[in-house]
């Protein structure tokens, strides 16, 4: 019975001091989580802004009476190019549109890298088309030598001139818009 007597006030004495402890370790963690969740919360703010910017939807820009949509930017990353799609739709009489096969477009990308186009076709001709009133015409062109890195191209500028209205030069532009690959 004398045993007991010591063996019971002993495991109290060790309980208390386990549950001390082990309840201090508890406050400590639950400290620790607290904090890892603001952190996460304040990542998930930056992450669903910067999301925003890599879900760009199709753009518009309207230029000289005429909508140029972005239709899609799509990467291959076999061929390591990426190829745009635009919808012009001309609001006004008909008209003629030339892009110059040099410099007619350019693209950005976020570590500053710039990217000239190669081969462009617009409704069924190469650098040049009549755009008839009200009736879209798909116009395409591509980057190469993309690497499947880049997501987002922070420019991308189109530059054309209007020979049916004393050859006036124009240039669209879209920012932030990013790159499906498949």
């Amino acid at each position: 019975m004398k045993k007991h007597l010591i063996i019971v006030p002993l495991f109290i004495l060790a309980f208390t001091q386990y549950h001390h402890v082990f309840g201090q370790t508890l406050a400590e963690q639950n400290k620790k989580l607290q904090q890892e969740i603001e952190t996460l919360k304040h990542d998930n703010d930056y992450f669903r802004k910067t999301l925003a910017i890599f879900q760009s939807s199709l753009k518009t820009e309207s230029i000289d009476s005429m909508d140029f949509q972005l239709l899609s930017c799509i990467g291959s990353k076999v061929e390591k190019n990426v190829k745009l799609e635009f919808l012009i739709t001309n609001k006004e009489t008909d008209k003629s549109i030339n892009f110059s096969p040099d410099s007619y477009a350019r693209g950005v990308d976020l570590q500053g890298n710039a990217y000239k186009p190669s081969g462009s076709k617009i409704g069924t001709d190469v650098y040049a088309s009549t755009i008839n009133k009200d009736v879209p015409l798909k116009f395409v062109f591509q980057f190469k030598d993309v690497e499947p890195s880049v997501a987002v191209f922070k420019l991308i500028s189109v530059k054309y001139y209007l020979p049916s209205a004393n050859y006036k030069n124009g240039e669209l532009q879209f920012k932030d818009i990013s790159v499906v690959w498949k």
